[in-house]
């Protein structure tokens, strides 16, 4: 290699990836591998429990109530839970709705840089102390 082609070639570690803020081109729709076989099934399966809300809620109260013999007391109850929500994470539509919802979140994102939704941060609320009173 001459010098020439030395400096012109780019360091392995980046990564051109378009877009107008270098996170993608807004109007590609086609999913990565980590979209479709984690992003999209955990999206699918929040939604499915949601539509479940009365088999999960019948289970939950059964665990509340049976304590540690839940496996044994609560076999119905999460045998409905579970078949309710492999129903909807089977629909067709169900899974068509959340991806689409999905690709017009990240189209968002790629072309302004900012979340549709924005996640409230997880930090521990801190106590403050009792403001002092000067005016005595």
């Amino acid at each position: 290699m001459t010098e020439a082609e030395v400096k012109t070639q780019k360091p392995s570690h980046v990564v051109a990836r378009g877009g107008p803020h270098g996170l993608g081109r807004p109007e590609d729709k086609r999913l990565r591998q980590v979209e479709r076989n984690i992003v999209i099934p955990n999206r699918l399966k929040e939604e499915a429990t949601k539509k479940c809300a009365n088999p999960v809620r019948k289970f939950l109260q059964c665990v509340e109530a049976t304590g540690l013999l839940v496996v044994v007391k609560c076999r119905e109850e999460h045998r409905l839970k579970d078949l309710c929500i492999a129903k909807w994470m089977n629909d067709e539509s169900l899974q068509k709705e959340v991806t689409d919802k999905y690709l017009e979140e990240r189209t968002y994102y790629r072309a302004t840089g900012k979340p549709l939704n924005p996640k409230p941060l997880k930090r521990e609320k801190m106590k403050m102390p009792d403001p002092i009173d000067d005016e005595e």
